[in-house]
C-alpha cells in the first residue's frame, strides 16, 4: 500500500510540474552493498552488513527528476564469547539481526549532462523507515545446547533521506553507479553520519 501511494503521488507531481511529458526520461537503478568485519581476540566475532536498493527516477527536465525508491538494509552481529551464568551453564553465542525497509520519494539532481562519461548526482527527500529485529541466545549445559530467540517490536519512523552518487557511462543507456546514502530522523542532523550506506550497481535509461 505504501509503494502504491508513493507511485500515485509521483505521477501527480510529474503532471503538475510538467504538462508536456513527450521528452521525459525514466532511469531505473539497482544497487547492492556488502561488508563483513571480524573482531575479538581470536577474530571469533563478526559483523555483517548487506543491502540492496531499487529506484525509478522520472525526469521532468534535463537534470532533475522525482525518484521513487525502495531499500532494505540488514545488520547481523554475531558474538561467540563464552559467558558463564552458573555451574555448567553458559551462553556460547549471541546473534542480533536488524532489518530496515525504507520507502522513499526524493528530488534527484544530476550535476552533469546525461551524455557525460562521469555524472555526479545528489538527492534529498522523504523516507518511511520500518525496522524490526531479533536476537538468538545460544545456551550450553552439560553438552546440550538451547537457542532462545527474543523478538524486537516493529518500529516505523518518518525520516529524511539524502545521497550522493557517481555514474560511469558504459553505453548510451547503461551506467555503473556508486553511491553513499544516509537516512535520519526529521530535525536530527547529527544522526546523518551514523547511518551511512555504501552501494554499487547498475542504472539504465528508458526514453
Amino acid at each position: 500500500m505504501v509503494i502504491i501511494k508513493f507511485y500515485r503521488l509521483l505521477m501527480l507531481l510529474i503532471i503538475i510540474f510538467d504538462s508536456n511529458l513527450s521528452y521525459s526520461i525514466i532511469e531505473f537503478s539497482g544497487l547492492f552493498g556488502y561488508s563483513k568485519k571480524n573482531y575479538g581476540e581470536n577474530k571469533q566475532n563478526n559483523m555483517v552488513e548487506r543491502s540492496y536498493s531499487l529506484g525509478a527516477a522520472f525526469y521532468f527536465s534535463n537534470y532533475t527528476a522525482f525518484e521513487l525508491g525502495f531499500s532494505q538494509y540488514e545488520d547481523i552481529v554475531t558474538t561467540n564469547d563464552r559467558v558463564t551464568l552458573a555451574t555448567d551453564l553458559f551462553i556460547t553465542s549471541v546473534q542480533n539481526r536488524v532489518i530496515n525497509q525504507i520507502y522513499s520519494l526524493s528530488l534527484k539532481q544530476m550535476l552533469a549532462p546525461k551524455g557525460a562519461i562521469l555524472v555526479p548526482y545528489v538527492s534529498l527527500g522523504y523516507a518511511k523507515r520500518m525496522s524490526e529485529g531479533e536476537t538468538d541466545y545460544t545456551y550450553s549445559s552439560i553438552g546440550q545446547e538451547l537457542i532462545v530467540t527474543v523478538m524486537d517490536g516493529k518500529k516505523t519512523q518518518d525520516s529524511v533521506t539524502a545521497s550522493f552518487g557517481l555514474s560511469l557511462q558504459m553505453t548510451k543507456v547503461i551506467s555503473i553507479t556508486g553511491s553513499v546514502r544516509t537516512v535520519f530522523e526529521f530535525f536530527e542532523m547529527n544522526q546523518a553520519k551514523d547511518y551511512l550506506i555504501y552501494q554499487f550497481g547498475l542504472s539504465w535509461w528508458i526514453h
